[in-house]
């Protein structure tokens, strides 16, 4: 791994180190979490052929950010073009937003780009959702000051974003958890995608609260793992686990 863009007395590769170890021992709490290889630089196994990777149900390649002046500042998230959902990214660039300024570059202002990195877009190619995320510019002396006062808090503010995007649960032993592959109950339900028609066939959200089913049929808005949108044109009604749902 190289040292990355640096800045302020900082490297990259240590901040990011730091954060990384900070998120998994929260995360874990929810989910079963490995690191890449620390040894081993992601980007240049994927230009080489030689990245290998697991099962594993979703994958955040973490980051801090340089411009060319020093003047750049805030935090953003990117997933590839051919991700169809981004709730989970939302969910995490909106924590973000209690600590940085969200840069973005569409109408919907929320922190998320797509553009297909390389390590993102490979893991996207195994089938596996992922997204980068910018935590904040490491040459930006405003940027690091609130970052270094906040660490723990970030690392929190992430996880919770996870948590909440893909509905786990504290200690959960279910196949809910962000790192590993969950199965759907049938094989009319591994097809399941965005823009389909489906059923409910039990009405338990994604986090296993209730809700009231108020239509014989709903419309997929986005599908992540064993993870689905569901609601009305944009409507969003809630997530689901996709083992209660069935494509009409």
């Amino acid at each position: 791994m190289t040292h990355g863009a640096c800045g302020n007395g900082y490297k990259e590769a240590d901040l990011t180190r730091e954060l990384v170890e900070n998120l998994t021992k929260k995360l874990k709490q929810y989910a079963t979490v490995d690191i890449y290889n620390k040894n081993r630089n992601a980007f240049y196994d994927c230009q080489n052929g030689t990245f290998k990777i697991g099962k594993y149900n979703y994958v955040l390649e973490i980051h801090f950010n340089a411009s060319a002046n020093g003047k750049g500042h805030g935090s953003e998230c990117f997933v590839t073009t051919k991700e169809a959902g981004i709730t989970v990214e939302q969910a995490i660039m909106k924590n973000m937003s209690k600590f940085f300024t969200l840069r973005d570059n569409d109408s919907i202002f929320d922190g998320v780009k797509r553009t297909n990195f390389l390590v993102i877009n490979t893991v996207k190619s195994n089938g596996i959702s992922g997204a980068l995320l910018e935590t904040c510019f490491i040459d930006n002396k405003d940027d690091m000051n609130i970052y270094q006062k906040n660490k723990e808090k970030i690392a929190q503010a992430i996880c919770d974003g996870i948590v909440s995007g893909f509905g786990l649960k504290k200690n959960s032993t279910s196949t809910n958890n962000a790192q590993t592959t969950s199965k759907p109950e049938t094989n009319t339900n591994k097809t399941i995608k965005a823009g389909d028609k489906v059923k409910v066939l039990k009405a338990v959200q994604y986090n296993n609260q209730p809700f009231i089913c108020y239509y014989k049929e709903y419309d997929v808005i986005e599908v992540k793992c064993d993870r689905a949108v569901i609601g009305k044109g944009k409507a969003v009604t809630c997530a689901i686990n996709i083992k209660n749902i069935q494509k009409i």
